[in-house]
């Protein structure tokens, strides 16, 4: 029998730390909070939804063991020999489920790392998924056929952008409506209760005390973006 649930997967988190150690001195520290599904869903699609984050999370122990650790190693180096004090790097990955039910997972996982400076930088990941096929959906199947999906969201979130700034609850840069069309990314796009949130990265739009900016597009089923009924099991 096909199965295919309706219902909410169920999740836990594999945390996976990471301590990197020149003579004894903490040079990075590194925490992977990395997503393990269950579910009433065939095994398959699910074991390549794990797989997926199970590399992603590799791929960033593979970037803090290698990149990172050298960035440190020499920051650490250049503090000891001008007598400044060295302030440990950090990685840390978490993620956020946004949507989970209606054979639909969305999620964001957001990596913070931080390099001795005034501050450190998180850069977004999000996905959507259809669970009873483990495969990524793309932004376009929450529209009507032939609806140019991008145009929408850009302009959408531009008047919502100009609505904030006149109210005085955000500041973005100046040419942001500019730069919301010059940043769009398809692969910046998760899914919510109440809309499709479209966001962009740190600095893309905004200025750093600004955060990741999101816009949240609410459904509708007319135009788009709407959500598919779950199909049923057969």
């Amino acid at each position: 029998m096909h199965k295919t649930s309706c219902k909410p997967l169920s999740v836990r988190t594999k945390e996976i730390p990471m301590r990197i150690e020149q003579g004894g001195k903490l040079l990075c520290s590194v925490l992977v909070n990395q997503p393990i599904f269950e579910g009433e869903v065939r095994p398959f699609p699910l074991r390549r939804i794990n797989q997926y984050y199970e590399r992603f999370a590799k791929k960033l122990l593979r970037y803090a063991s290698t990149k990172l650790r050298r960035a440190a190693e020499e920051q650490y180096q250049y503090s000891e020999e001008n007598m400044f004090p060295f302030n440990p790097f950090e990685l840390r990955s978490d993620y956020y489920i946004s949507y989970n039910k209606d054979n639909i997972l969305s999620l964001y996982i957001d990596v913070y790392e931080y390099r001795g400076g005034a501050h450190g930088t998180t850069l977004r990941f999000a996905d959507i998924w259809i669970v009873s096929l483990g495969c990524p959906a793309s932004p376009a199947e929450f529209f009507p056929e032939g609806t140019n999906y991008k145009r929408l969201l850009i302009d959408e979130a531009a008047h919502m952008a100009s609505q904030q700034i006149s109210e005085g609850t955000a500041m973005y840069f100046e040419n942001y409506e500019a730069l919301i069309k010059k940043h769009f990314s398809t692969a910046n796009i998760y899914l919510t209760e109440s809309g499709m949130a479209l966001f962009y990265q740190q600095y893309a739009i905004a200025p750093y005390a600004e955060g990741i900016p999101v816009f949240i597009i609410p459904y509708d089923e007319e135009k788009g973006p709407s959500l598919p009924p779950c199909p049923k099991s057969d």
